[in-house]
């Protein structure tokens, strides 16, 4: 009788299904619950919902045009990743011994009425413990024509009297500055502040690059002082990062 009556509830609960339809999921729910039954009735879905192969290959098409956007993606990034020597550079407490990478602009000179153009580049230097200064890195090959510094000369600290403040200073012989009005051999001048954090920790900011260049005219009575006076300009500036 029991029996009986549980069939019973079953047909009157659920009158509009089709006599032929498949009532093995409600019947899981009658007993089990709706959590087991929906989860019947959802793998009869994924069985049903198999992709056809017209569908699979352009999802592959799709997968395929997002891994070449993200190839393309990386290479424009990846010049613009810093290393961890970017984000946290090895500071020197000293200055013999260290090694620099400077990276200047010369430009042309205020009153050069041939044109020119800015010359950007960098190189990479080691100041010596003897005062003396070697090039690890001349921005290129000089051999081939396409470094900047033919010869580095020594380096020195200046005290300013007037501040008190250091500044470190070297000359190099520059090449392939013509552009900018450098003729080649001509000796350049690197000027930049030393300055030091709480730690001790050296830096060098402001750099200045100048040159010595003849003063044009002028008199001294009845003498003409052209190729006689000459004076510093500043042509251009550098920064400085240790490496």
């Amino acid at each position: 009788m029991h029996r009986h009556s549980r069939s019973l509830h079953i047909v009157l609960l659920f009158p509009q299904l089709h006599l032929c339809a498949p009532l093995t999921p409600w019947i899981s729910m009658y007993k089990h619950g709706p959590r087991r039954a929906f989860s019947a009735a959802r793998a009869s879905s994924v069985r049903d919902e198999v992709p056809q192969p017209d569908e699979v290959a352009l999802l592959q098409e799709a997968a395929a045009t997002l891994r070449r956007q993200a190839d393309e993606l990386e290479l424009d990034v990846a010049p613009l990743r810093k290393t961890v020597d970017d984000i946290f550079p090895i500071m020197p407490k000293v200055l013999e011994d260290s090694s620099w990478r400077i990276m200047f602009r010369v430009r042309p000179a205020d009153d050069n009425r041939n044109g020119g153009r800015n010359v950007a580049g960098e190189v990479k230097l080691r100041l010596r413990g003897d005062g003396y200064t070697d090039i690890l890195d001349a921005g290129g090959a000089v051999a081939t024509g396409n470094g900047y510094i033919l010869k580095a000369w020594g380096w020195d600290i200046d005290v300013e009297p007037k501040d008190g403040k250091s500044y470190v200073v070297w000359s190099a012989d520059a090449t392939n500055m013509e552009d900018a009005g450098v003729p080649s051999g001509t000796r350049i001048y690197f000027n930049c502040r030393l300055d030091r954090n709480k730690e001790g920790y050296i830096s060098l900011s402001d750099g200045k690059i100048t040159i010595k260049e003849e003063v044009k005219s002028g008199y001294w009575g009845i003498f003409n002082s052209a190729g006689i006076l000459a004076e510093f300009r500043i042509r251009g500036d550098f920064g400085s990062k240790p490496i």
